[in-house]
This record gives structure tokens, sequence and C-alpha cells, in this order.
């Protein structure tokens, strides 16, 4: 049996992408598919390229599974392959002899034709496989890729490519065949998930007629996504009350540097507003992307930013501090916000994410929540909490929340 050790950097739909990978190896040859393990026979690493951060970790991975393995296979994929394949290709030069190294593009290259190239898996069969998601109990469903966007920030159109949406009887085709492998929720995942060919509403309509998948949950979406009709949809039981939401500033003249001219403030305001009201009785969720020290991004602008946030019932941020990227229209922009303030200011929309978080966690207790137990002690809500307590790996259960574990950000039930 070749153990396959997949380490994923990045968003969910690089973490569908890898799935997609597992799933291809086990349905071609005699492969056991190992999460992040350091010892293994084969190593995928597939990238990220949306930081300069994210690409350092998987370059600085490569240097560790080099050292600490001996004849071992290293193989890298995804964005950052894909917009610095030379850059990999040099890095495998200065690496140890003992392993082979390959890069490879995992979008357009099968990871089995990659793989039998350094050793022999016998005949690439069309064996049906039986398993589902590899790593998680829930799924993630790609249901596009690609963004035209072009953020001035971003490098993700480069390396995606266009908009492409997949044909919506293969979604559910999909959607069916986890269903009936065991899988209890599902997570509707791409680069531009709002801006799925035909609309995201009708999507979810027709999943929630031709498909009995009990826990339907979306994405990141654009604020400028998320309209009444969605609103509307979102009351239904099955589709979880949980949104993230890429917001990145909260002034309008930043938003508009970042090309980001799709919505406004304002429109964040009415529309999250429009959202937890509407779901109230279902305890509603919604975390935002945030990036700090963007060229431009003066002191005012992060005031309106902080009190836009502290304003609005959000739950939770993830906060990022700005990291040019070549080739970019953002990498050409002067920037006056020195490292320090940047940081500064990410650790006080931390302070109050930590805040707003630990608010939302203390008003869950003595609320009867849906577990999703993805194994004896651990699972999540269908607002997705993170829950401890005793229950059964892949059931869905109700429980009512006892406490909150504070130092770990959990709820106890």
């Amino acid at each position: 049996m070749v153990k396959v050790s997949f380490h994923t950097f990045g968003c969910k739909c690089n973490l569908s992408d890898t799935n997609d990978m597992a799933l291809s190896l086990l349905e071609k040859g005699p492969f056991l598919i190992l999460d992040g393990e350091l010892k293994a026979d084969i190593h995928v690493i597939n990238t990220c390229a949306v930081t300069a951060s994210a690409e350092a970790q998987a370059r600085n991975l490569v240097r560790k599974l080099d050292k600490n393995n001996s004849s071992s296979i290293i193989l890298v994929s995804g964005c950052s392959n894909r917009n610095q394949q030379s850059s990999y290709e040099d890095l495998f030069k200065t690496l140890s002899m003992q392993n082979k190294y390959s890069a490879f593009d995992n979008l357009k290259q099968d990871i089995c034709k990659v793989v039998s190239s350094f050793i022999d898996i016998g005949p690439l069969d069309n064996a049906k496989s039986t398993a589902s998601s590899v790593f998680r109990t829930r799924a993630f469903v790609k249901v596009q890729d690609g963004c035209e966007s072009f953020c001035s920030y971003c490098i993700v159109p480069f390396v995606r490519g266009k908009e492409q949406s997949r044909p919506k009887d293969k979604i559910i085709e999909e959607i069916n065949r986890l269903y009936s492998e065991g899988i209890k929720e599902i997570v509707l995942t791409g680069i531009n998930v709002g801006s799925f060919k035909g609309g995201l509403e009708p999507l979810l309509e027709e999943i929630l007629s031709a498909t009995k998948m009990p826990r339907i949950r979306l994405s990141s979406l654009r604020p400028s996504k998320l309209s009444p009709r969605l609103i509307e949809l979102m009351q239904e039981k099955r589709i979880c009350p949980h949104l993230h939401v890429s917001l990145q500033s909260g002034s309008d003249k930043v938003l508009k540097l970042m090309n980001r001219n799709d919505y406004t403030v304002s429109d964040f305001k009415s529309s999250s507003k429009a959202y937890f009201e509407a779901l109230k009785g279902r305890s509603p969720f919604m975390a935002a992307d945030v990036i700090v020290g963007f060229p431009g991004e003066d002191k005012e602008d992060f005031e309106q930013t902080y009190s836009a946030i502290r304003d609005s019932q959000l739950n939770k941020l993830h906060v990022f501090i700005f990291s040019p990227r070549p080739g970019t229209k953002a990498f050409g922009m002067k920037t006056e916000v020195l490292p320090a303030e940047s940081k500064r200011r990410s650790q006080l929309l931390l302070d109050l994410s930590r805040k707003k978080y630990l608010a939302s966690l203390n008003s869950m207790v003595g609320k009867s929540i849906e577990v999703l137990w993805e194994d004896n002690s651990t699972g999540h809500s269908e607002n997705y909490y993170p829950v401890i307590g005793q229950g059964k790996k892949n059931t869905l259960e109700q429980k009512i929340v006892l406490d909150i574990d504070e130092e770990n950000e959990v709820l106890i039930v």
C-alpha cells in the first residue's frame, strides 16, 4: 500500500481540489490517503498564492519534508505553483537528492499519471470508488472555478482563469452520490460561488428539490451576492444559517481602490442587517474577510472600517495584512502604511473579532443546536460553531448548549 499525504493551503476550493485528487488516486490504485502526515511515500502539496505568507509556508514545508523523509516523492500543485512554477523548480535544485520532486498543474493534469511517472501503479483503470469525502465528514462540492473580478490586490484571476460553472445536472448527481455514501453535509464551493452561471439562487432551489442532503452550506460570498432571494432561501432548515462574506474594507474609498465596485459599505450594512433580521430565529452567523494596510488606506479609512465592523452584527473576522502580489495592479501602488502600523490595525480588528465571537458563543448557552459529529467528541453546529461533547461520528443530533470553553472558543453540549 502506497502512503500518500496531502498538505493543503488556502481556500475551500483548494480543499475541494485536494479531495478530488485523493479520490482519483483511490479509484486508480493501492493508495492509503493521509491528511497532513509528515511521513509518507508520496507528499502532495496543494499551494495557495493569495499572500506571500501562504507561499512561504508551502516552500518551508517542501524543505521540511525533504529533510525528514528519505526517498519520498514530493509533488507541488495549486495556485502558487501555477503562478511561479519555475521558482519551485529552482527550489527543488537546492534540496537533497534523496527525494524525487515535481511541480504539476492539478487543474490540467491527472495526478494518477503524474504519480505513475515515478512509480508503477499498474494500469490506470476506470474503477468506481466507493469513497466519498476523503478528509472530512462534510464534503466540498465545487460548483464553479475561476474569477473575472480582477480586484487590484488579487492574483487569483491570473492563476485560476476565466469563470466556468459546472453543469447543474452534474452538481445534483454528485450531491446525490455523496448522500448515498453517507455524507450529511455539503459545502458549495468555488472561487466566486455567487457568480454561478444561471444564478446561485436557482441552483439552491434545485438542490433543495432534487436531493435529500440534510445540510447545505455556502462558502465565501461577495456582499453584493447577498440578495433578498438568497436570504429568503436561507430560512429553509436544510441551508445552514452561516455565511462568510469577503467585505475587505469598511471604507468606500478603499473598496474603489481595490476595484470592488459592485457594493458599497452601505450595501453591506443593509444586506447583513436584512440577513440577521430574517434568520433571527436560527441564530445566524456571519464571518468576514478584511484587509488592512492596503495602499491608500489612511487613518480615517481604517477608523471607518473599525466602526462599520464594531457596529455590525458580524460574529467573527478573518484579518489579513495587505500582501503585494507581483502582476496585480496594487503591486505598483504606493503605500504609506508602515508594517508596524499595519500590524497594529490588524491586532485591533483581531481583538474586536474575539470580543464579538465570545459574545456570540455566550449567546448560544441554553439553546438547542443541531450537531454534526465529526468524531465521537467534536463536531459543528449548523451555524458553524465548534462543539465538544459526546456523540457518534457522522450523525446529526439535537443538543442543548450547556456552557462554553472560552479558552478554546467552543460550545459545550
